[in-house]
């Protein structure tokens, strides 16, 4: 027995992409179906890999998430025989554009527009491109951009990813218009007597309305159009005017205007001086003159551009210099100076051979042979050789005073030279203070405070005497030591402390 068997043909499947990788924004896989059978007909069915499917011949397919997907196509024919294909697709991510404006509206003097590149992207990297709309762009990621012309202009960022996507974004700016400021003024240099500024504002603006302010210069302001002004004083004026739109844009203009008046002035070396060896010298810095007038206070005058002056007398001075200019404008101006008294000539007498003293004055300072003695600063001072004294005596005031010289020539100090010959302990004294020495002849121990005065003696024919503290004020005094002959053998300051 004879049977016969079919074996039909398969499709042979196979389809074309138009472009296999695109961008998210702008995709549109077109498919073209290739398939193709020996006999019969066939049919197919497309799966797209993200849910959706056709049977069309040449279906088309636009994704709306950026992936990869499967594309498959199966052929079926007539007699159910199948075949089939896949190919892989790519839907690349487009950028998310976008940009930040530090202030999208300013003024054309001074504007600096700084733009923040905030675009992002799923994957890959970017590369920007920023057009600023007056014919400059950038590839920087925050470039700064100022424009010199007031307009609207459209900054616009193009972002394009590593695969080609690309994405864009436009923001308008706004360049505001300045004042262009002027104005004009009847005259810049005046005299000081009846000065009349005349002003009036020729400030123009492309758009807008404008607001003013004057500043005189002297404190005082107007926003009046054409102002009139007049100076209280002579100088030299800073006039600004400030022009401010309603977008608030500002512009200023400044003109110097001269008040004409000379301005008297002059120095001294010092205002105060004490009466011995005053010397006043004084220099007119006046800043114009043709003639000049100094009256010094008491009944003189002088017409010299420098002068000194000696006064006779201690008290206040009123000097005046008056200066007069070539368009005989004058000024003039005083000035206060003190003569100080000062105090009197110092007398120095003799409370001993060796002890000298000065008149009552706020400070003192001992001098020998013109030479001055350290810490010889009290009324009182202890000499222990010959030679010419002298003291210089200060008053409240600050002025001095140098008394006559003195010529000690006896004093006859005989000062003991070895220490195991006399002694004074203890130094400082708190309640004794002892004197021993090695002579047993008549001592006389006394004890002089600062000014002088003697606040305790003692007669000792032994080789010890002592001498009670404790009844004086904590502070510095002198011993002295006189032998029976009415030598002085020794002077020596001590401390008293409590």
């Amino acid at each position: 027995m004879t049977k016969t068997i079919t074996v039909n043909p398969k499709p042979i499947v196979g389809f074309t992409i138009n472009s296999p990788v695109q961008c998210i924004n702008t995709n549109s896989f077109l498919f073209t179906d290739t398939s193709s059978i020996s006999s019969g007909t066939f049919n197919r069915n497309w799966d797209f890999g993200n849910g959706t499917i056709s049977s069309n011949i040449n279906p088309s397919i636009t994704y709306s998430t950026a992936n990869t997907y499967q594309v498959k196509v199966v052929s079926t024919s007539n007699n159910g025989c199948k075949d089939s294909l896949t190919k892989t697709i790519t839907v690349n991510a487009k950028p998310t554009v976008g940009f930040t404006i530090n202030n999208s509206m300013q003024c054309v003097n001074g504007n600096s527009f700084l733009v923040n590149d905030t675009s992002t992207i799923s994957s890959g990297t970017l590369t920007r491109n920023w057009d600023f709309g007056n014919g400059t762009s950038f590839i920087n990621i925050n470039p700064t951009i100022s424009y010199t012309i007031d307009s609207t202009y459209i900054i616009k960022l193009i972002s394009t990813s590593n695969y080609g996507c690309k994405d864009s974004v436009s923001k308008a700016v706004t360049v505001y218009p300045k004042p262009i400021v002027g104005f004009t003024q009847n005259s810049l240099t005046q005299c000081f007597t009846g000065n009349n500024l005349v002003l009036n504002d020729t400030t123009r603006i492309s758009s807008g309305t404008l607001n003013r302010l004057w500043n005189f210069g002297d404190a005082t302001i107007s926003t009046t159009v054409n102002p009139t002004k007049s100076y209280t004083n002579a100088g030299t004026y800073q006039i600004k005017l400030v022009e401010t739109s309603n977008n608030n844009c500002k512009d200023s203009i400044i003109k110097t205007f001269n008040i004409i008046q000379p301005k008297s002035g002059f120095t001294i070396n010092s205002t105060s001086q004490c009466l011995i060896g005053n010397s006043f010298s004084f220099d007119d810095t006046s800043s114009t003159s043709v003639t000049r007038l100094w009256n010094l206070g008491d009944l003189t005058i002088n017409t010299n551009d420098t002068l000194s002056k000696t006064y006779s007398n201690a008290g206040t001075y009123f000097v005046k210099l008056k200066i007069i200019d070539a368009n005989n404008c004058s000024d003039s101006t005083t000035k206060t100076i003190t003569v100080k008294a000062s105090p009197a000539k110092p007398i120095i007498t003799a409370l001993t051979k060796s002890l000298l003293q000065s008149t009552v004055a706020n400070s003192y300072q001992w001098y020998l042979n013109n030479t001055s003695i350290t810490s010889a600063t009290t009324q009182t001072l202890a000499i222990t050789q010959n030679g010419n004294y002298a003291v210089k005596i200060d008053s409240t005031n600050g002025c001095s005073n140098l008394s006559d010289p003195f010529a000690a020539s006896t004093v006859g100090v005989k000062e003991i030279i070895a220490d195991n010959e006399i002694k004074i302990y203890p130094n400082p004294a708190s309640t004794e203070l002892y004197i021993e020495t090695t002579s047993f002849e008549k001592l006389t121990v006394q004890l002089f405070d600062m000014t002088g005065k003697e606040v305790s003696s003692i007669i000792s024919f032994l080789n010890t005497a002592m001498i009670n503290t404790q009844t004086l004020s904590e502070g510095m005094y002198f011993v002295r030591i006189t032998d029976a002959h009415s030598q002085i053998i020794k002077m020596q300051k001590v401390a008293v402390v409590k």
